[in-house]
């Protein structure tokens, strides 16, 4: 497997706990990858809905190539929606995809206001986390 074009990269592995996406966050990480390892608690059924945005800026009269906007715009529970976040960072730092930027913002944000609110969702909001150097990706029961 060849190493990114982009050191600031992060590729998003689902169902990461076993299988294929545990062999898949396995060969990325082998590979010098940076990856983000999500799975979900197949007996709580989680779910949110959401679109990971990334976008040059406008600069006159064309797009900037070094200046953008990262978004993510979600809801939750996926299932019975109740509430919708969008998150948008104008200029990041470093990082500039929406799934490296925004996502953990609304990720924050929407669990902060399923539970100030009460509302029950269909599914547990923690991710699996991502294993360090040497570490087995583990399932998040």
């Amino acid at each position: 497997m060849a190493k990114p074009a982009a050191k600031d990269r992060v590729t998003l592995v689902t169902g990461a706990a076993s299988g294929i996406g545990l062999a898949t966050v396995e060969r990325l990480l082998d590979a010098g990858w940076k990856v983000a390892a999500l799975d979900r608690d197949e007996s709580a059924l989680a779910s949110v809905a959401g679109k990971i945005g990334t976008a040059h800026k406008p600069d006159h009269g064309g797009y900037a190539a070094d200046k953008y906007v990262s978004s993510f715009v979600g809801l939750a529970p996926a299932s019975a929606p109740r509430l919708v976040v969008a998150v948008m960072i104008d200029e990041p730092l470093g990082q500039y995809y929406g799934g490296a930027v925004a996502a953990p913002v609304f990720a924050q944000v929407m669990q902060g206001a399923l539970r100030m609110l009460e509302v029950a969702h269909d599914a547990p909001l923690e991710p699996l986390a991502v294993p360090g150097e040497g570490e087995e990706a583990k399932e998040n029961t």
